[in-house]
This record gives C-alpha cells, structure tokens and sequence, in this order.
C-alpha cells in the first residue's frame, strides 16, 4: 500500500500553516552515472538537478503525475530502474514504445504547470585532478559543490523574477557527501534571505504504508537525463540528444521551457577553491 505526501503539506508541516510563507518550494534530486558511488573512477559527471515552483503548481503536478504512474501501473519513477528495466520495469524490456509514451507523458505534464528546472552538472575528471593539488573533498566534495552552484542560480532566479516569494529548498537525503552542504548552508542560510533547506528522502514508511514524495520523481528525471547527455558526450563523443531529454525543453517541435543549466569544469572549481581559501596537499 503507498500514498503521496503532496508538496503542500510537506510546505506546511515544516513551515506552519501560514500562506505567506509557503511561496515557492525547490525540490533538488541527484544522480551519478556511473557506479553509483562519488569514489567511482569510472564517473565522468555528477548532477544535481531539479524543479522550482509554488505549491498550487506542485499540487497540481502532483495530481496529474499519479494518474500517469497508475495508468503505466508503476508504483514510482525511477530513471535508473526505468534504464536497466529493474525492479517495477523488469516486465517493460523490449517495449521501447511504452518506455517512450511514459516518459513523454511525464515531461508532458512538467511543461504542462510552467515548472522552472535547473541542472548543474560536474565535470568528475578535473575535480579528480584538481583534488589531487589542493584540499577539495575535505571542503567542497562534489556533491556540495554542485549544490551550491545550483543553490546560487536557484536564489539568483528568485531575486530576480520572484523577490517577494520565500524559497524553500528540499534535498533528497542520502547521496554521499550532504553532511558540508548541509553544515554550510545552515550555517549561511539567514544571510541569504532564505529558508532553511530540508534533506529529507523520497520514500519512507509509517505504520505499513509506503509514502512518497512526487517531486524528487521529476528532480530525478531531469537530473538521469542531464546527466546521460554530457557523460555520453563526454565518454563516447555523443553529440545527439536523446528524446527523452529533448522532450524536457521542447513541445511539439516548440522550444516549450528550458531548464537552467551550467557545466562545471576546472576554471569553477578552482574559482570556489581560491574564493574560499582551500589549502594545497601536502607532498608526501
């Protein structure tokens, strides 16, 4: 047995029942192609990615969402299980027909309540040689790395479109390397005029029922797809854009909304190293 928990009660719950404050809510989700693992030599991006809107557009997201995944008959959006037909998927091998109209579903109703993405990607080769000179994953590893860069972006959008709004930002809790970022941001986050970030996961269970969370389905679809596009780049020189990313900006042969994306490389990280002062390795 599984329910959703909607965007607007988690709003409320952490935020109180007043409306003023419960604006606008950023929902971020990561993923890491390769082994799963930051500490994978094989990884050649990492991502963090996800959507930004207010809690009447979740809602409404959320509603609609739900339909599709019943009307597929899966439990949850999972890119990774999706990919490999794993788990809910294993029964879709072969079917890339239904893969495609569930996923084109999917980005159909994300371009459908005006959701603002942003996707930051990380280029793991230089962070990895970078690493090796100077003091980089004992001050920013990569996750909080790219979470800052898309914190920042985040925060930019909002002053600059919606500076009256509040901005919360909700992070799925477990991907290796939240305890800096989550340190950080807590420790800055009244300087910047935001709300305290939540890290909290995208399913759980109380008393036998399993609840989720709908947003991160939709951070983890465009974080699987950013993140696809540049590793293929990157490691196999892929320079076609696979439909299901496609389909995340355009509509019909309509550049619908395209989300806010950046490719981090040597000259950002070490433009944070020397921002925040972070010391060289000492030589052995």
């Amino acid at each position: 047995m599984s329910e959703r928990v909607s965007m607007r009660e988690l709003a409320r719950a952490i935020l109180g029942r007043n409306r003023e404050q419960v604006k606008r809510v950023a929902v971020l989700s990561t993923y890491l192609d390769g082994g799963g693992s930051v500490g994978d030599p094989s990884s050649k991006v990492f991502t963090v990615a996800g959507y930004l809107g207010t809690d009447e557009q979740w809602e409404a997201l959320e509603t609609e969402w739900q339909s599709i995944l019943d009307r597929f008959d899966v439990p949850a959006l999972s890119m990774k299980h999706l990919a490999h037909f794993r788990k809910d998927f294993v029964g879709w091998k072969g079917n890339e027909k239904k893969r495609a109209s569930f996923l084109e579903a999917l980005s159909g109703t994300i371009h459908k309540h005006d959701l603002e993405g942003f996707a930051f990607s990380l280029n793991m080769d230089h962070y990895r040689e970078i690493d090796t000179h100077i003091r980089m994953t004992e001050s920013f590893p990569p996750y909080a790395l790219t979470a800052f860069f898309a914190v920042a972006k985040i925060r930019d959008w909002q002053r600059r479109y919606r500076p009256k709004d509040s901005l919360l930002c909700l992070f799925e809790l477990g991907d290796v390397g939240q305890g800096p970022v989550k340190d950080k941001l807590e420790r800055e986050w009244e300087d910047t005029g935001m709300l305290k970030p939540v890290f909290m996961p995208k399913e759980w269970t109380e008393n036998g029922v399993t609840k989720r969370c709908l947003p991160f389905q939709a951070a983890d679809f465009l974080a699987y797809e950013s993140n696809k596009m540049l590793s293929d780049f990157l490691g196999k020189g892929k320079t076609t854009v696979r439909e299901s990313m496609f389909r995340l900006g355009w509509k019909d042969g309509i550049l619908e909304r395209q989300p806010n994306n950046a490719y981090l490389e040597a000259k950002h990280i070490l433009g944070v190293a020397r921002g925040y002062r972070v010391g060289p390795r000492r030589k052995r």
